[in-house]
């Protein structure tokens, strides 16, 4: 798929997963004399849903630039296999909606009847599940959104160390995201339940889930470590001018850096690669 019809795509099911979110809420707002794990279910939902709008809002406003831009943006999206997680993040919610319907089938308002109060106490370990579950979808999607943001942004030869240490923060963030999804894998077992139909998910779709945050986690720690620690340039030509590829002042180290073909005639001046503030000054002066 081009890096165009990506960006579309993952708008796309951003937005489906908002409105899977919506629905997880409308199925458990007002719902009385529920259990507390309830309550912290409609805190992550909320939180859910702000996150997936401001990773739309970051989508749009970036995808509605120039077409370069625009490809950039997609090319970014596919190497963070974002959309795995978006697609997790939904699922996720659409069988928990599924799950609360079958909980409260007896209710007929916001007061549970004695019966779904029952029901609902005896999944409470089950909802607790889904709400670490859904934590995992928030944060991924929350790195998610400043991977996108750092990965887009315009990174021009003095901005490279303050972008190096927003992205070594980021990659702190994922690499501790990732372990963290890992052991939710193995330290929550699926609880033995006799009722399997009414089951929120069954263990092979969660391991599957967190498969999918952590493979989101690790695509893009791995892009950012790429954007990070290099640079690619096209082919340059200076006639009867001053030309540079690269970067003036300190060093970076570890900065893998790739050319294209450079003409410097008619007298001019140019370099490619690291060149200090001083001999800049002379080499241009």
């Amino acid at each position: 798929m081009d890096p165009l019809s990506i960006t579309g795509s993952v708008i796309a099911v951003a937005g489906l997963a908002v409105q899977s979110a919506q629905a997880a809420t409308k199925a458990i707002d007002g719902l009385q004399e529920a259990p507390q794990v309830i309550s912290h279910s409609r805190v992550l939902l909320s939180g859910t849903e702000d996150t997936l709008r401001a990773l739309d809002g970051v989508l749009r406003s970036n995808s509605s630039n120039t077409t370069t831009a625009s490809t950039h943006l997609g090319a970014v999206l596919r190497d963070i296999r974002l959309q795995r997680a978006l697609d997790s993040t939904k699922s996720l919610c659409d069988r928990f909606t599924a799950a609360i319907s079958q909980y409260t089938a007896h209710s007929t308002g916001p007061a549970l009847s004695k019966r779904d109060r029952l029901n609902v106490g005896l999944h409470a370990s089950e909802i607790a599940r889904f709400n670490r579950q859904l934590n995992g979808c928030q944060d991924t999607i929350t790195v998610a959104v400043t991977a996108v943001t750092l990965l887009i942004s315009s990174c021009t030869s003095h901005e490279v160390l303050r972008m190096d240490s927003r992205f070594s923060a980021l990659e702190q963030t994922l690499s501790a995201l990732s372990l963290k999804l890992s052991q939710e894998a193995t330290d929550h077992p699926m609880l033995e339940d006799k009722m399997q139909q009414l089951e929120i998910e069954d263990e092979q779709s969660s391991r599957d889930r967190n498969g999918a945050l952590q493979d989101t986690c690790k695509a893009a720690l791995k892009a950012s470590q790429a954007t990070r620690t290099g640079q690619t340039f096209g082919d340059m030509q200076a006639d009867k001018s001053t030309a540079m590829q690269g970067i003036v002042g300190a060093a970076q180290k570890g900065l893998e850096q790739t050319f294209g073909k450079m003409v410097a005639q008619n007298e001019s001046r140019a370099f490619q690669g690291q060149l200090d503030s001083n001999a800049f000054a002379a080499m241009f002066k």
